[in-house]
């Protein structure tokens, strides 16, 4: 399977660390070796003793999107992996290693096999799943819509439905906060792969004619809420022409990318 990771920079537009966006390819052998970096270890210390800057210079994965050596993390050079994410925030009333034991005893045994990871987030309070995506469900959103409403993620934290963006960050974990993985997660090739087919959703099936065949404003979803009642739509049916307040929708898109 292709993935990428990326290393942070200091910013001086922002004037903060922030993951590149120029992709490094990422092997099980860099996983390892960037989760068992004792410099991954001292930053997610750093950052849960109160310095919030430290989580930024963290390497991130994109494991939803994968981008061309010479390309840049921008929607419209990015190509579908075949995973989606879930990723539960500010969990309080259970450890994320007990939150992510009951999600796993609720899960169907299709989406048990469809786990590739699950760990800690930097934070210490959150819990991040890596799954395959399914011929159940044509979108990534919709993998995660119904998944939530099987489980009730908000049960637990809160759900964070940003990740359906197929060019979100995964902020590296160390070592000891891996609660699972999965040797299928190096898999040269996933069991389904998804496509753009061109309206904005990312579809699930094994046709790669239309990879690229996307608009950079298409490739965000809105959400109309959180958990099972959520409704998925194209942004482009929520504005009315290709600005926002005056502002071209692609170049909101490129700043929100930028920054974050």
């Amino acid at each position: 399977m292709r993935l990428n990771y990326y290393s942070s920079f200091w910013s001086e537009k922002t004037k903060k660390y922030a993951p590149g966006v120029k992709p490094h390819e990422l092997t099980k052998e860099k996983w390892h070796e960037l989760t068992h970096d004792p410099i991954t270890a001292s930053f997610i210390a750093d950052y849960r003793d109160g310095y919030p800057d430290a989580k930024r210079r963290l390497p991130a994965v994109c494991w939803t999107g994968y981008t061309a050596e010479g390309n840049t993390r921008k929607i419209e050079c990015m190509t579908p992996t075949g995973l989606y994410m879930i990723d539960i925030d500010h969990i309080v009333h259970l450890t994320p290693e007990k939150v992510f034991e009951e999600i796993r005893g609720k899960l169907p045994a299709d989406i048990i096999e469809a786990l590739r990871l699950a760990h800690i987030t930097p934070s210490g309070k959150g819990l991040r799943m890596v799954m395959q995506c399914t011929e159940n469900f044509p979108t990534l959103a919709e993998h995660m819509q119904w998944l939530d409403e099987q489980i009730g993620f908000n049960e637990y934290g809160d759900f964070d439905t940003a990740v359906k963006d197929i060019s979100r960050l995964s902020f590296v974990p160390q070592a000891s906060d891996i609660l699972f993985e999965s040797e299928k997660l190096w898999e040269d090739e996933p069991n389904f792969n998804p496509i753009i087919n061109g309206n904005g959703n990312v579809n699930v099936n094994n046709n790669k004619d239309n990879l690229n065949n996307t608009n950079h404003e298409q490739q965000k979803i809105q959400h109309g809420g959180n958990g099972a009642n959520a409704q998925w739509t194209p942004v482009r049916s929520i504005y009315t022409g290709e600005t926002y307040r005056g502002t071209p929708l692609t170049e909101i898109i490129d700043k929100y990318i930028e920054v974050y």
